[in-house]
This record gives C-alpha cells, structure tokens and sequence, in this order.
C-alpha cells in the first residue's frame, strides 16, 4: 500500500510567504462555476417590467445614487435625489428576441434628462454598447414638461448590438438640469416595457 508524504513545518523559522507555497499543492484551485438562471422569453406583444404598480421582478433592483437619495415603490416608481432605477428583469435573465423597443414613462418636478443602460449577467455590456449610456431625450419630448408623463421608446439598437441576448438589468440615470435643487427633485417612472 503506497504511503502518502508528510510534510512538517517549523514555525520558528518559517515566514508566512514560505508557509503559503508550502500549502498551495494542498489547496483547491478549482473555481465553482456560474450558474446562469433560466432565459425568461416572455410571451407576443408588450412586455411590461413595471406598470401602475404591478411588477413581474417582485420590485426587485440594483437601484443607485448620490446621499441622498430614495426609491419607493408604489402606483408608480418614485425616485427622489441625484440617482437612477435600475429594475432587474424576471429571473434577472430576460430575451430581447421578441422586441425592437423599451419604453418608459418618465414626471419630472424639475428640468432633468435621463441616461440609459442595459447589462448581460455579471454585469457585462452589451456588445456595442456606447460608455456613458444612451441620451433617452432624442427619443421623446425634449425637454421634458415637469409634472406631466413623457413618453420615451428607444430602440434596441440604441444600446448596441442587442437581437437575441438575454439582458439581466435596465438603468435610467437621472442627471439633473441646472439650477435643481437635488434635495427636493423627483420624479416617477411608469410603464417600462419591452415591444416588438
């Protein structure tokens, strides 16, 4: 029966660097793998992330910002302060095989713009994809009319190269106008959705 090697340290004279090579054969290096979730391909027609406050992700987001700020949900998604809702999509794996388009309906309190984004599974651009977001403005009323619902439908291709990936994440950064006071700016958002 073959007999397995010893190996006996001596701290006394042993650094920590020493110890650490003397260890490594004895280590799993093995990384577990990603466990990517299912694709959701959601059924013909609009496909609505969030509108009038129903939710197919559980309300679920990475949302983010400059102190202070917050995000409600409710009837509609309130986001108060220099920030931006990033909803996740269903099972945070969602086909664009179906659609052309993401819409959203975007009340101001003050003048502001918006910025969106779109990421794959850990975090990962869309091939394509422009840094810094796409500038939604070209793609509905601007500027936008403060306290009323404005309408913004961007294209896929907007955010790159799009057809048939799974998308894990949406993003719309506020990026406030001149003179807003971020203390008391914000708006809502209501009916995101992808079409066809």
């Amino acid at each position: 029966m073959p007999t397995t090697p010893t190996t006996t340290f001596s701290l006394g004279n042993l650094d920590l660097k020493s110890l650490a090579a003397a260890l490594q054969p004895y280590l799993a290096t093995s990384t577990p793998p990603m466990v990517t979730p299912p694709v959701v391909t959601p059924p013909a027609g609009a496909f609505y992330i969030f509108n009038g406050g129903v939710s197919t992700n559980g309300n679920l987001d990475y949302s983010y910002g400059n102190q202070p700020w917050s995000l409600s949900y409710g009837k509609t998604v309130l986001l108060k302060g220099d920030a931006a809702w990033q909803p996740r999509m269903p099972n945070d794996n969602l086909s664009t095989k179906p659609f052309t388009k993401v819409t959203v309906k975007i009340r101001p309190t003050q003048p502001s713009t918006f910025i969106s984004g779109m990421e794959m599974i850990g975090d990962v651009p869309i091939p394509g994809s422009k840094p810094g977001g796409v500038n939604i403005m070209q793609y509905g009323p601007n500027p936008m009319v403060i306290g009323q619902w404005n309408t913004y439908t961007i294209p896929l291709s907007a955010y790159g190269n799009l057809p048939g990936l799974d998308i894990y994440k949406v993003s719309f950064q506020h990026q406030a106008g001149p003179g807003v006071n971020l203390a008391t700016d914000s708006c809502e958002f209501d009916a995101l959705a992808f079409v066809p």
